[in-house]
């Protein structure tokens, strides 16, 4: 195919960019040289008040116009240009760094000479229909190039071929209806499973669990189409030509697949591709619900998606401060624009793993973005979108851009870190009731205490550490890199509130009695 590395699905991205850019203008602000005046709340709501008050939707319209103009999937020339956009943005913003920070991890492109498809076949074995390559583009897109076709990022090779079996969201109950009541076996068969419920990685691990050759996912319309709406350009509401696309790791928080628990840095030990951790063993290939509703009989699969070691880029803003180690006036604030995002959170992940490495026991708290609408991931989720049909004024987008900047602005500038202990109190108190107890003794020590720079300081650093005292270093058995000994993802992608989940899964029968003894030790 005459089309590069770069598609418009990429575009989901835009909105974490974008936000970063908010965040580099909140920095741009608090640089500004003010008075210096006593410290009080009405000086502190005042400085808050200014802040918001900063904010234009029309910059909001016009950074996400910007980014949205061309396709920039992780691991391309274009990709690297916004980066420098952003780097150059946050510099005139009056960040005191802002860099770019690469590593090397493990990307996946489809085949340009050898496309993914799906094909019917009859029974002498000759194809008589094939999945669309590509989807029908948007209006006012027809001559973009650098579009790539719907895939799903890490699939395995190959051309499997065999009966179909429908196996509903592809969750473990499914598949065990499917076999402990309808009698049916996926064993050698090619499944076929709508998106939704679970995390399309999780509904690739229980295929390959269940045997199956190889995994179709498409988007159904009861999930997708909303009763009454047109179909985008005309309304929002996911084409029948439109595929999801989406990495289908299953990573359990190993960052890149070559380098799990390590940056993936030029120095770092790799692992071999097909060593690759969480990395599929069968084809996987998303289709749109025009085409499913033809893969109802025996088909092919044709999944040529290649995976190679591609350079990406974070841009790491810092802030830097006086009281303590931190921007102006009390503490660091670290912008961060992530790469590779939808290739499994590699961006972010590897620089944690540097973090932690390092010292990530000052990181205070980290703000993430989510995501769920019927163009998901297809190549209809445009500027025009959110122009014509999700925000059309950009006043909800700079609503959440003021509710992140006092958040900011709350975690970095209060004389004490904004966290109550009986937050934590109130979701484990059915769990252990001494936590909740503690909490409550601190609060009523707070109505006597005497300000004290260095009495505030510990106290600061106690609450920093009130959350990690729940964190294992050797992992959860079976999840080495989940750490968190009061929530867990469970086995459908969700964060599921469990305290000692390690215990939990003893007692559900998921692990073995050994791992809970090593486990014992840590609680």
């Amino acid at each position: 195919m005459a089309r590069s590395k770069a598609t418009l699905w990429t575009w989901l991205g835009c909105p974490g960019l974008l936000g970063c850019f908010l965040l580099g203008f909140l920095a741009g602000w608090f640089t500004k040289p003010t008075e210096k005046t006593p410290s009080s709340s009405d000086v502190y709501q005042n400085v808050r008040q200014k802040l918001v008050a900063e904010m234009k939707a029309e910059n909001i319209k016009q950074f996400l116009r910007s980014f949205t103009k061309l396709p920039h999937l992780a691991g391309t020339e274009r990709n690297l240009l916004l980066a420098k956009q952003i780097q150059g943005q946050w510099k005139e913003f009056g960040l005191d760094s802002a860099e770019l920070v690469h590593y090397d991890v493990l990307l996946s492109y489809p085949n340009e000479k050898q496309p993914n498809y799906i094909s019917v076949i009859d029974d002498q074995g000759n194809e008589i229909f094939n999945t669309s390559l590509f989807e029908p583009p948007p209006q006012g897109y027809e001559n973009i190039t650098d579009i790539l076709p719907p895939y799903n990022a890490f699939s395995a090779q190959g051309v499997p071929e065999a009966d179909l079996v429908y196996v509903n969201y592809g969750r473990t109950e499914d598949f065990f209806k499917l076999e402990r009541e309808m009698g049916i076996n996926c064993t050698g068969k090619i499944v076929i499973a709508r998106y939704g419920k679970i995390f399309r990685g999780n509904k690739v691990k229980n295929a390959i669990l269940a045997g199956a050759q190889g995994i179709i996912l498409y988007s159904d319309p009861a999930d997708y189409c909303a009763p009454g709406v047109d179909a985008y350009p005309d309304g929002w509401n996911l084409p029948g030509g439109g595929a999801q696309r989406g990495n289908v790791l299953n990573l359990n928080g190993a960052g890149d697949p070559l380098t799990p628990g390590y940056p993936a840095k030029e120095y770092t030990f790799r692992y071999k591709v097909n060593e690759g951790v969480g990395i599929p063993k069968i084809p996987v290939h998303p289709i749109g619900y025009h085409d499913a509703e033809v893969l109802l009989r025996k088909v092919r699969m044709h999944v040529h998606t290649n995976n190679k070691i591609t350079r990406i880029y974070n841009v790491i803003g810092i802030l830097r401060g006086a009281v303590e180690p931190g921007w102006r006036p009390k503490r660091t604030i670290i912008f961060a624009s992530w790469d590779a995002e939808e290739f499994g959170l590699l961006g972010s992940t590897e620089w944690a793993e540097v973090a932690s490495c390092k010292d990530n026991q000052r990181l205070i708290q980290k703000a993430d973005k989510f995501s769920n609408y019927p163009v998901y991931h297809t190549v209809y989720e445009t500027f025009e979108l959110v122009e014509k049909f999700y925000d059309p004024t950009f006043k909800k987008q700079l609503t959440i851009a003021q509710l992140r900047g006092k958040l900011v602005y709350e975690l970095a500038d209060s004389q004490v870190i904004p966290f109550d202990c009986r937050d934590y109190g109130e979701a484990l108190k059915g769990y252990s009731n001494s936590i909740y107890k503690l909490a409550k003794k601190h609060e009523e020590q707070l109505k006597t205490y005497k300000v004290s720079f260095v009495a505030v300081r510990i106290m600061n650093d106690q609450l920093m550490f009130v959350e990690r005292a729940f964190i294992d270093p050797l992992g959860l058995p079976g999840r080495k890199f989940y750490r968190t000994d009061y929530k867990r993802t469970g086995d459908g992608g969700h964060v599921q509130w469990v305290f000692s989940p390690g215990q939990a899964d003893i007692v559900s029968g998921k692990q073995n009695v050994q791992p809970f003894n090593r486990k014992m030790l840590t609680l």
